[in-house]
């Protein structure tokens, strides 16, 4: 009996930003097995081969974006962050100051 083997593989494409403050794309590209078949075909005939190896790609692929955090979006986070933290203490300061003006003004006169 004849086997055939049958190997479907597909491309895989990474596309990845290496760089720390500015991009530096790279790809790379990887083939992956898709599929793998074995059939049993007909009964050996003289001459006949005893295995068949069939390996194809398949017309799928696949495609990943890999991306990193920058060192300027980290500090874009942490300058929110403190424009944030320095909004809310200057609203604070404002309310308190006010009580405190309303306070001294009421008994001072």
């Amino acid at each position: 009996m004849t086997r055939r083997y049958f190997n479907q593989k597909k491309s895989i494409i990474y596309e990845t930003d290496y760089g720390y403050v500015f991009q530096n794309k790279q790809t790379n590209e990887i083939q992956q097995h898709d599929k793998f078949e074995i059939e049993d075909l007909a009964l050996i005939q003289p001459g006949d081969s005893l295995v068949r190896v069939a390996t194809m790609m398949s017309p799928k692929s696949g495609l990943y974006f890999r991306n990193y955090v920058k060192i300027q979006e980290i500090i874009a986070n942490i300058g929110g962050v403190i424009k944030g933290i320095l909004l809310i203490s200057a609203i604070f300061v404002k309310l308190i100051s006010r009580r405190i003006y309303s306070f001294l003004n009421s008994h001072l006169n």
